[in-house]
């Protein structure tokens, strides 16, 4: 099983239906127990709207039902039922395998599950990722992520992914002229070198300081999950690199909350602290 880091927050992608593109509008941050403040002290929920909210709006995004007023910050003691609804129940049969295919334990917590699974629904273009932590003790940058554009590739492709084997090597080519996006980072498979998809957009600013600033930087293969998953959660991958003095992940201004002054924390500034 793959190590179960902490998972204080996740950032709240949404596709363009039309151009297909994410736009990472929001983030859900989970507050722990504290020992030492009495009985009362419960676990926090907060959800707020971030800046990349604003320009997801000019192509089509509007505020969730669930989270009516992008200024507002909502918190709870219970996780939002809006995440919460992403969760396969622990009482059903194929529960265990469930989190098996995501790569956990059965007792993953329920952030930990998001992080993993993206928290995707046949009903709506959401996808769920986590902000990168430095855990205590570890020196390098590490993070997992589901390999994107699988079900725009080739047959041959396709059937590609399905042959790789956990801890092989996947290659890493930068398309600055891709017309659809300038940051798109490639995978390709070694030693033949098949083009099988993308780095998430929404990690490419990220990874590519990593390539500029790392002499290590390594993406390899976690899992590959054959029919009846979903070809969302076809390939698992693992990227490893170097972390860089004073970097911060998920530091540009699209991922700062849109009113600042009513967040309780801000975990992009302690993301790195360790």
């Amino acid at each position: 099983m793959i190590a179960q880091d902490t998972v204080t927050a996740l950032f709240v992608a949404w596709q363009q239906p039309e151009s297909r593109r994410y736009y990472p509008v929001g983030r859900l941050v989970w507050v722990a127990d504290e020992p030492g403040l009495g009985a009362d002290h419960r676990e926090l929920f907060e959800f707020s709207y971030i800046r990349g909210a604003h320009e997801a709006a000019g192509v089509g995004f509007q505020p969730f039902l669930a989270f009516s007023d992008l200024q507002q910050v909502y918190r709870s003691h219970e996780l939002f039922p809006f995440f919460a609804n992403r969760l396969m129940s622990r009482n059903r049969a194929d529960y265990r395998a469930h989190v098996e295919r995501l790569g956990l334990e059965p007792d993953a917590t329920a952030m930990q599950i998001l992080a993993r699974s993206g928290g995707a629904r046949a009903t709506d273009s959401i996808e769920l990722f986590p902000l990168p932590t430095r855990e205590p003790g570890r020196t390098w940058f590490l993070t997992h992520f589901w390999l994107h554009g699988y079900r725009h590739m080739s047959p041959e492709a396709q059937v590609r992914v399905l042959s790789l084997q956990p801890g092989e090597q996947l290659l890493t080519l930068r398309e600055p002229s891709n017309p659809h996006d300038p940051h798109a980072i490639a995978l390709l498979t070694t030693p033949d070198r098949a083009r099988i998809g993308y780095f998430p957009r929404y990690l490419a600013s990220d990874a590519i300081r990593l390539l500029e600033d790392c002499s290590s930087f390594e993406v390899f293969v976690e899992r590959v999950n054959p029919d009846p998953a979903p070809l969302q959660q076809r390939l698992l991958c693992r990227l490893e690199s170097c972390w860089p003095e004073n970097f911060r992940p998920c530091s540009q201004d699209i991922y700062r909350p849109v009113n600042p002054d009513r967040v309780s924390i801000d975990p992009c500034q302690t993301a790195s602290v360790h």
